[in-house]
């Protein structure tokens, strides 16, 4: 299922163009343009969230009846989908432009869902559209069965230090290994947030606030040595070496190894949860939905 806006102009506004709509979409990132007969389709896709979105532009607008009509707005054609039983970044990432294209373009938006802040086309303030389709991904994650819930704050925070991933890159020393944050699911049914670990491969690594780190260990084993594969708690790992981790606070809470420490001794002790005990999960492979109420207890 799916969350669609429609989006409206007063009758007394100019009819809206392809190329206006094309301006806009084109001049962001990430946006790719399809064409299909009477439908142009601006479809955005960030290959480093996962996020991923369309707006539609139906070059037919004014002759399709199952568009409500309003005495004061006009249907430009266009309207914007984005997927429910998604994790709330999704919208987070979507919101900015569909605010920015109802700004520049003096658009106003109708939201259909059951939701919706208004019964007619309005102007949405900053996070309108965001709880709108939030409530609908609650109502509608909380029946399915295949269910994979993860908390909204780690996912948020999980969802930013990816949307900042370039910048974070640009930000380092090019001798520093910025990892790409992964999600993964245990057999506790627990979603978490990982990082690939190449110590001792690299000198100097940036790593954001995850709950484990995914090494590659080499232990003696009697007369030979193993390679152990697998994750280990990273908030373990810091309270066993506190000095081989500096906190960083800005632009985003995370930690920059120190080398001058040595953590083989280390990490010859940790526990290690191996492959077969964990999955790793797409980044639209889980929901974040608000945990549920407690219920009053009858008097």
């Amino acid at each position: 299922m799916s969350f669609q806006l429609y989006f409206y102009r007063p009758v007394e506004q100019a009819v809206l163009t392809i190329g206006d709509v094309q301006d806009v979409l084109l001049a962001a990132d990430h946006f790719r343009l399809a064409e299909d007969g009477s439908s142009v389709d601006f479809e955005y896709e960030n290959p480093i969230t996962g996020v991923y979105f369309w707006f539609s532009f139906n070059k037919n607008a004014y002759a399709d009846e199952q568009i409500l009509q309003f005495p004061k707005h006009r249907f430009t054609g266009l309207y914007f989908t984005i997927n429910y039983h998604r994790p709330s970044y999704f919208m987070y990432e979507a919101n900015p432009i569909v605010l920015q294209l109802i700004q520049t373009l003096r658009l106003y938006v109708f939201d259909p869902q059951t939701d919706a802040a208004s019964s007619a086309p309005f102007q949405p303030y900053s996070d309108e559209l965001i709880r709108s389709w939030q409530a609908g991904n609650r109502r509608i994650g909380s029946k399915s069965p295949f269910r994979v819930s993860f908390d909204r704050d780690k996912a948020r925070y999980a969802w930013e230090y990816l949307y900042r991933y370039p910048a974070f890159k640009d930000l380092l020393p090019s001798e520093h290994f910025v990892p790409k944050l992964f999600f993964i699911r245990l057999k506790d049914e627990n979603v978490h947030t990982a990082v690939v670990f190449p110590y001792p491969d690299t000198e100097h690594q940036l790593i954001p606030n995850v709950d484990y780190l995914y090494v590659k260990i080499s232990r003696k084993q009697l007369w030979f040595r193993k390679s152990v594969e697998g994750l280990i708690s990273f908030s373990q790992l810091r309270m066993a070496a506190p000095d081989a981790f500096q906190a960083v606070s800005d632009p985003l809470p995370h930690f920059l190894l120190d080398n001058r420490v040595s953590l083989e001794p280390i990490l010859q002790t940790c526990d290690v949860i191996r492959k077969d005990r964990f999955a790793v999960l797409p980044n639209d492979g889980f929901v974040d939905l608000d945990p549920p109420q407690p219920t009053q207890a009858s008097v």
